[in-house]
């Protein structure tokens, strides 16, 4: 298996655990759209990290660069679930 691989089965890992909860617990309330945008989010980070770990040389800029993405992922993953700014699509 190569990297790109081990990465979209790292995204699919984290998102059969909503799956698994939604199945086996009411509080979990997801549905077919949110687990898309989970998907769409999850894929575009890790396709982004694995840009940087493929065409940036520098090892500073690779930690500062993935660092990024991975703050902005949970940014908007936590505007998403409970609305931290207050913005129209926010979950809450």
């Amino acid at each position: 298996m190569n990297r790109y691989q081990i990465l979209i089965s790292a995204v699919v890992t984290l998102l059969t655990l909503p799956l698994v909860g939604t199945i086996f617990n009411w509080h979990f309330n997801w549905d077919a759209f949110d687990f898309l945008v989970g998907f769409i989010l999850l894929f575009s980070a890790v396709s982004l990290i694995e840009l940087f770990l493929r065409f940036v040389k520098i090892t500073r800029w690779r930690v500062v660069l993935i660092s990024l993405v991975l703050f902005l992922l949970l940014v908007v993953w936590a505007e998403l679930a409970v609305g931290l700014f207050g913005s129209p699509w926010a979950g809450s």
